[in-house]
């Protein structure tokens, strides 16, 4: 404690010189977490079929990852519950952790100037999002809509296509 400098770099030193046991023990203790039921980041309790965080520190996550910041979460939960949890495009009821994606309507590889714009995020389903990847919202209704009328016409057994079984001509 005389010498906070020394300590410092003990520390690091052991941290350089044990990496494999932090790792070990790292993993041991998210593992005891996850079986506990608890976030690794707080003591609240995970989401549903979440492994590792608690809501808050999942909207957290996905604020970072989105939008640079983690002070966003707010504000992206707030746009869920504006939303209504229900995706815009199919109206699926989205659940934070499991089918939940947040999209940029105008997407980032095309227009970086929108990349801190948060009027330029909405969530929509993970598997909407797959689909529209790099498309405008206008993009993605005239795909959406040239797929339509290429299917409408044809005797389709929706059960089979759900299952993504095999589609009748």
């Amino acid at each position: 404690k005389a010498n906070p400098q020394k300590y410092a770099d003990t520390q690091r030193r052991w941290r350089q010189n044990n990496r494999d046991r932090r790792k070990k023990y790292q993993k041991a203790w998210l593992l005891d977490r996850k079986k506990k039921g608890i976030c690794a980041k707080c003591s609240n309790p995970l989401l549903k079929n979440q492994t590792q965080y608690c809501e808050t520190h999942w909207y957290k996550k996905v604020a970072q990852r989105n939008t640079g910041s983690t002070k966003n979460w707010e504000f992206l939960k707030k746009l869920a519950a504006k939303q209504n949890f229900t995706c815009p495009y199919s109206g699926e009821h989205l659940i934070p952790g499991i089918n939940m994606s947040l999209d940029h309507k105008y997407p980032v590889s095309r227009f970086p100037d929108y990349v801190n714009n948060l009027e330029n995020l909405q969530w929509v389903s993970i598997k909407i999002n797959q689909v529209k990847r790099d498309l405008t919202h206008d993009e993605f209704i005239v795909l959406v809509k040239q797929i339509w009328d290429r299917w409408k016409n044809r005797q389709i057994d929706i059960d089979f296509l759900l299952a993504g079984i095999k589609i009748k001509d």
